[in-house]
């Protein structure tokens, strides 16, 4: 049903999107390729269906579009400057690895402590107390070198309702991972503060007073999103810049074309990567239901492996093993049509629930459940679907022979 670089016609595929871009790296895992709505998405070198949720890049301008070259030049649209105004700044626009991207060269002796970029206006990405956000953006060292320069790092600003600002969180010191080549950096928030009513994201580049500096940093696809990871790059289309909504990749299909009754027996095998634990979210691998009330679901819960039936609503489960972030796994479920089901996680024990739904059954869905809410979050290498439950031998025989 599915395998790297392909999937099965059986499959139907859907990801809404109306004026935003999606984004995957390419085959040799460096470029980054844009997406039409409802077109899988291969990343990589392993070329595997990245399946993912909903997320809007609040940032209206992550294309920086709208600046002029030149010393000290015009930054981008909604892109401000703080502090550094005592070195020059020399802006040169062009395009890499896919990407559009700014250029920005600082150099002469400090008079200050730091030069600050910010990718947005303070009152325009909406937050609220609580609120969680990554920012995430692709950076390179493209001339010069970071002699006198202490640290780099994303930023975000809480700021309140007047709108002043409230409180700046800055992420881990990224200036030692710079190379010449982009590379994407993430940071994510601590919960926003009370009063909180907008988050403004930049980047801060600190260095002592009276010191010399002569360093070129490329910029690239700047995103903040209101979530604990980031996803891949969202854009907006060419000349048009907005806050941009990428949909949910949703993957399925119907039961009857995979031969499998209504009363579910199957056996169901999946090969694939998360790369990040699921925190207080779930994330479905692989779902079988009726639409309504009544599943089979093998999900990652924090970073265990869970098998769980629905019954009516009413729900038991059973760990199946313990996922790494960002470490290929195998695991699959064998359902038998009776109400039980087994499942195994990378060939170790397996085991099973009762007391599942027997009839009524329609729809195996990959990587979301029936209302979209638990996106996998991840990447998948491999699919395949039996329209018999095996044996708990078997089961972990055809497990192993999912692994990467």
């Amino acid at each position: 049903m599915a395998a790297p670089g392909r999937v099965s016609g059986r499959v139907s595929f859907q990801r809404a999107q109306v004026a935003a871009r999606a984004t995957g790296l390419d085959a040799l895992g460096v470029n980054w390729i844009e997406y039409p709505a409802d077109v899988a998405r291969f990343m990589g070198i392993a070329r595997r269906l990245l399946i993912g949720g909903q997320s809007t890049n609040g940032i209206r301008n992550p294309r920086l579009e709208g600046g002029s070259a030149g010393a000290p030049g015009t930054l981008p649209t909604n892109v401000a400057r703080t502090g550094g105004t005592d070195v020059t700044q020399t802006l040169a626009f062009s395009a890499a690895q896919g990407l559009a991207c700014m250029d920005v060269g600082l150099a002469g002796t400090t008079g200050s402590t730091d030069s600050v970029y910010f990718f947005e206006a303070p009152n325009i990405i909406p937050a609220a107390p609580g609120g969680i956000f990554t920012v995430s953006m692709l950076l390179a060292l493209t001339a010069g070198d970071l002699t006198n320069i202490s640290s780099i790092q994303l930023r975000w600003t809480w700021v309140d309702a007047t709108p002043a600002n409230l409180t700046t969180f800055v992420g881990p010191d990224i200036k030692a991972a710079l190379t010449s080549g982009l590379l994407r950096f993430t940071a994510t928030t601590a919960a926003a503060p009370a009063l909180t009513a907008w988050v403004r994201p930049s980047i801060i580049v600190s260095y002592s007073s009276g010191v010399a500096i002569n360093a070129t940093l490329r910029m690239a696809a700047p995103q903040v999103e209101a979530a604990s990871f980031a996803s891949t790059p969202i854009l907006p289309a060419v000349g048009t810049p907005a806050a941009s909504t990428r949909g949910a990749d949703l993957v399925s299909a119907p039961l009857s074309s995979l031969g499998i009754g209504a009363n579910g027996a199957c056996t169901l095998l999946w090969s694939g990567m998360i790369p990040q634990n699921a925190g207080a979210a779930t994330q479905t691998i692989l779902q079988v239901d009726s639409g309504s009330a009544n599943r089979y679901i093998l999900r990652n819960q924090g970073a265990s492996i869970v098998l769980l039936r629905v019954t009516a609503g009413v729900s038991g489960l059973v760990t199946v093993g313990t996922m790494t972030a960002g470490t290929p796994f195998s695991a699959g479920m064998s359902i038998d049509g009776l109400g039980g089901a087994r499942a195994c996680f990378n060939g170790g024990a397996v085991v099973g629930v009762a007391g599942g739904p027997t009839s009524g059954l329609n729809t195996l869905r990959i990587g979301n459940d029936n209302v979209n809410a638990t996106p996998l979050c991840g990447e998948v290498s491999g699919v395949k679907a039996l329209p018999v439950a095996v044996s708990d031998a078997e089961l972990v025989r055809r497990v192993l022979g999912m692994a990467a």
